[in-house]
């Protein structure tokens, strides 16, 4: 069976973590922007999450903010960070040709909300361009935060210009994985430097989580040969158990339990390098894209592509969106194709009634493996 994920890292990866570490963690933190490049400033957290967090700690004294704006399709730590920051939360609904919302629903949304903090999630690695609802943020005075947490890969995308502060996720599944961490770019230097000290007063975390995470990950690699990937997913079923749910559970990068507990630390310095040298690294993208024609040549009666407007595409992730997901599926098991209704943790913000695009997608949204 064609396994729905493949882990972007390879074993030599794997094994530097349980390797001594020599440059301390100013210069490996200095490699990163480097590496990053732009002329923006760069900040290095343990997780999306983490970086998240210090913004919105950074950003709501400053700005007075009691409430924020979400594009309806994200993953529910972030709106559970938001909230544990007391801001209230307003859902935007997103458009299936960009994944984004349009211009005029995020007007509203605003003008609704008197929110001064708007996130948008760029989805499934299909980027679009930010200029025209950056505008509506400023006219606003919002502060526009990118979630391209799903977008990185080499020089595809290194944020967008238009935003105020875009983010980037480094976590066990993602394209260039470093098995964690996660950079933000950072359009003021003065709220570069803000997170930079809340990030700074949180203790490291040590070696032993990561060196576990690396285990866990090479065990997942091996068991991702077709064969043995087909063998695993017939033993979950023939036991009873959901093999979205379980394989979903052993691939995240954090527990469920009290969000902000896991994430405020500092990354070791042991993630910090492998970081730095993933960021090095060259990502072919063309193998990947003439899957995805492939893919979506071949894609059953009925079913539907996302994000076909979107300006670029990494394809982090291949979503379609179907009439009946679950038959969709069984029938592309008997195939030997692992296609999923769980691969992300991705969730439907707000109200059926508020976001109705965002809960069809979610309601009816696979995901074929590339």
């Amino acid at each position: 069976m064609k396994p729905r994920l493949k882990l972007d890292i390879g074993f030599k990866d794997l094994l530097s973590v349980f390797m001594p570490v020599a440059e301390d963690e100013a210069s490996l933190r200095l490699k990163i922007a480097c590496g990053f490049g732009g002329d923006r400033p760069v900040v290095a957290g343990l997780s999306v999450r983490t970086l998240f967090d210090a913004a919105l700690t950074t950003l709501i004294p400053e700005l007075g903010a009691g409430s924020i704006v979400m594009s309806a399709v994200n993953i529910e730590t972030m709106r559970m960070i938001a909230e544990s920051h007391d801001l209230d939360v307003h859902a935007v609904d997103i458009v299936s040709e960009t994944l984004l919302p349009t211009p005029q629903a995020l007007e509203a949304a605003l003008k609704n909300s008197g929110a001064r903090i708007v996130v948008i999630a760029q989805l499934y690695g299909a980027v679009s361009d930010l200029k025209p609802l950056a505008e509506v943020c400023r006219r606003y005075e919002a502060v526009l935060i990118e979630d391209a947490a799903q977008a990185f890969c080499g020089d595809f995308h290194r944020g967008d210009p238009a935003a105020d502060l875009s983010l980037f996720s480094f976590g066990p599944v993602k394209r260039a994985t470093a098995l964690g961490g996660a950079v933000a770019v950072v359009s003021a230097p003065e709220r570069a430097e803000a997170m930079s000290a809340i990030l700074n007063h949180w203790p490291m975390r040590g070696n032993g989580w990561l060196r576990a995470r690396a285990v866990k990950i090479a065990g997942l690699k091996l068991a991702s040969s077709p064969l043995i990937y087909g063998l695993i997913i017939r033993l979950l079923e023939g036991m009873g158990m959901d093999p979205d749910a379980t394989i979903g559970r052993l691939a995240r990068g954090f527990s469920g339990g009290d969000i902000l507990t896991q994430i405020r630390y500092r990354p070791p310095r042991t993630l910090l390098r492998l970081l730095a040298r993933r960021l090095g690294q060259v990502h072919d993208l063309r193998k990947r894209r003439n899957r995805a024609i492939e893919v979506a040549i071949g894609l059953p009666k009925g079913a539907t592509l996302l994000a076909t407007d979107a300006t670029k595409n990494a394809y982090w992730v291949m979503p379609v969106v179907c009439g009946d997901p679950d038959e969709v599926v069984v029938r592309a098991r008997r195939q030997g194709i692992d296609v999923t209704r769980g691969a992300t943790s991705l969730r439907a913000f707000g109200s059926p009634r508020q976001a109705p695009a965002a809960h069809n997608l979610i309601r009816r949204v696979v995901y074929w493996p590339l």
